[in-house]
C-alpha cells in the first residue's frame, strides 16, 4: 500500500474491533478499483449493454469498465445517471414503500449531486411532487442541472437550513435525508475522503447529523417515513446515532424491507434500531448505510384540487397539450418553467418558508422582448420531434464543444437530437448557425485523439 493510500490509523484500528471476522477483508476492499454503475432514466428508451444488474434497483446497471462520459452523448441527454450502486438501494426502499403510503409530497433535504433526487422523482406520478434542497449555492448549481436533465418537471429546488424547514409542520410524507457524514464508505473511490479523514471529526459529524433530524422531524408528516442515509461505516454516525435520537424522545419504528439472501447486505439490529449496511467487500458497490423510520401516528389522506392546465403559446410549437394535462408553463424570475400542476396548488406554501431557486424545467427564456426555447426545454419527454436535427457521434460531440455544425437547415430554431434524445438547440440566421448549448456544460477536454484512437 502506498503512502498517499494508506488508511489511518486510528480508523483501521476501528475497523478491526467493528468487523471482527472480517476485517482484513473490508479492509483490502479499499485498495480495489471501484465499480462503475448507472441508473437508467425510464422516461428514455436507452438500451445498457456490456454490463450487469443492480439487483437492488429496477433500472441500475455496473458497467464492466468505466467509460469517458464526458464523450458520451447519451450520458448529455440524460438518458442515465452516473451513481453508485450501493446508493440505489433507495429505489428498492421506495418500491417497497410506495405501497404502504400515499406520497404527496416529498423532500430530499440534502440532495446534491441529486442520484437520490431522481429515484424518488421515479416513484412520484403527475400528482405527486419532489422539494429538492441544498444549502450549498455551488451543489445547488449542480442539483438543478441533474433534475433537469432528468426531466421530470414535478419538483422544486430550494436552498435552505433545516431549521427554516420547522415552518412546515407536519408537512411532508418522506424525507430523505442522506446525512453529511465522515465519508468513510468512499475511501476507494474518493482519495480526498481518505486524507480528510480525522478522529475528532466523527464527533463533528454525528452531532450535526442528530441536529439534523431533530430540526426535521416536525416536517415529517405524522404516520410519514424518513429514510436516513450515510456513506460510512462509522456506527456512531449511523445505528448508535439513531439509538441517540430515539433516546430524546422522538417516536417511531424501524421498517424493514426485504432483501436476498445473495444480496449480500448486512442486517444491524441495535436497541430496537434496524439498518442496512453495504460493505465493499461483500457487494459490489461502496460503504453504505440506510434505515427507514416511520413517524408514530397516522398519516392524513390529502385533499387533491384538480387544476386547470397553461402552457404558453410558445410551448405549443414543442408539446402537445394532451401529453401534459398535469403540467402548467409558470413564469418564475424572467424565464418560463414547465411544472407540476400539484406544485403550482401549494405554492405559496412554499413561497413564505424557504428561498426557492427552481419550480420544475426552464423550458423558455425572454431575451430582447422575444421568447426563445430554454436548453432545459430538450430534456421535456415527449418533446416534439418535427424540428428535430439529428446528428451522429462526432457531430454531438462537436455540438457539445460549442462549435457551429454543419447542417443544411433554413431559417429557424431547432432541436438537436442523438438517437431521438434531445441535447439542446440551435439557431439558424441568414449567415450563420448559432450553438446554443450552454458555455457553462461545454466539453472542455480535446476528445479528437481519444475518439480516433479507439
Amino acid at each position: 500500500m502506498s503512502n498517499s493510500r494508506k488508511l489511518p490509523a486510528e480508523f483501521v484500528a476501528r475497523i478491526v474491533d467493528q468487523f471482527p471476522i472480517d476485517h482484513q477483508d473490508l479492509i483490502q476492499s479499499l485498495d480495489q478499483k471501484p465499480a462503475a454503475s448507472i441508473r437508467l432514466n425510464a422516461t428514455r428508451e436507452y438500451n445498457c449493454i456490456d454490463s450487469g444488474r443492480v439487483h437492488w434497483a429496477q433500472h441500475g446497471y455496473v458497467l464492466h469498465e468505466r467509460p469517458i462520459f464526458t464523450l458520451d452523448p447519451y450520458f448529455h441527454t440524460g438518458a442515465y445517471y452516473v451513481q453508485e450502486s450501493s446508493s440505489m438501494f433507495v429505489d428498492h426502499i421506495m418500491s417497497e414503500l410506495e405501497s404502504k403510503i400515499e406520497l404527496n409530497s416529498v423532500l430530499d433535504l440534502c440532495a446534491s449531486p441529486g442520484g437520490k433526487s431522481t429515484i424518488l422523482l421515479d416513484h412520484l406520478n403527475e400528482s405527486q411532487y419532489l422539494v429538492a434542497n441544498e444549502l450549498i449555492p455551488n451543489r445547488n448549481s449542480t442539483l438543478r442541472e441533474n433534475l433537469t436533465k432528468w426531466g421530470k418537471p414535478n419538483f422544486l429546488v430550494s436552498q435552505n437550513k433545516v431549521e427554516d424547514f420547522r415552518k412546515l409542520k407536519n408537512h411532508f410524507d418522506l424525507i430523505l435525508v442522506d446525512a453529511p457524514c465522515s465519508g468513510e464508505g468512499l475511501f476507494r473511490k474518493d482519495e480526498n475522503a481518505r486524507k480528510e479523514w480525522k478522529v475528532e471529526n466523527l464527533k463533528i459529524c454525528s452531532e450535526r447529523q442528530l441536529h439534523i433530524l431533530t430540526n426535521i422531524w416536525s416536517s415529517l408528516a405524522d404516520g410519514g417515513y424518513l429514510i436516513y442515509s450515510t456513506c460510512t461505516f462509522n456506527p456512531d454516525e449511523n445505528e448508535n446515532l439513531l439509538v441517540a435520537f430515539k433516546n430524546l424522545g422522538f417516536e417511531f419504528e424501524t421498517e424493514s424491507v426485504f432483501i436476498e439472501k445473495e444480496w449480500n447486505i448486512n442486517v444491524i439490529e441495535k436497541d430496537g434500531i434496524l439498518g442496512y449496511q453495504f460493505l465493499p467487500h461483500r457487494v459490489i458497490g461502496e460503504g453504505f448505510f440506510c434505515s427507514i423510520l416511520r413517524k408514530k401516528g397516522a398519516l392524513l389522506p390529502k385533499k387533491i384540487r384538480p387544476s386547470k392546465s397553461f402552457l404558453h403559446p410558445e410551448l405549443l410549437n414543442y408539446l402537445s397539450p394532451s401529453d401534459f394535462i398535469n403540467y402548467s408553463s409558470f413564469k418564475f424570475e424572467k424565464n418560463h418553467f414547465l411544472v407540476a400542476n400539484c406544485i403550482l396548488d401549494e405554492l405559496y406554501i412554499y413561497q413564505k418558508a424557504l428561498y426557492l431557486r427552481q419550480i420544475g424545467i426552464d423550458v423558455l427564456t425572454e431575451k430582447d422582448a422575444t421568447i426563445l426555447p430554454s436548453h432545459g426545454l430538450s430534456f421535456v419527454p415527449k418533446i416534439s420531434l418535427d424540428n428535430g436535427i439529428e446528428l451522429d457521434h462526432i457531430q454531438a460531440l462537436n455540438y457539445l464543444s460549442g462549435k457551429e455544425i454543419d447542417v443544411e437547415v433554413s431559417v429557424g430554431i431547432y432541436l438537436v437530437t442523438y438517437d431521438k434524445f434531445g441535447l439542446g438547440f440551435i439557431e439558424k440566421s441568414k449567415d450563420k448557425i448559432t450553438n446554443h448549448y450552454p458555455v457553462s456544460k461545454r466539453i472542455k477536454m480535446e476528445w479528437q485523439t481519444i475518439i480516433s484512437q479507439r
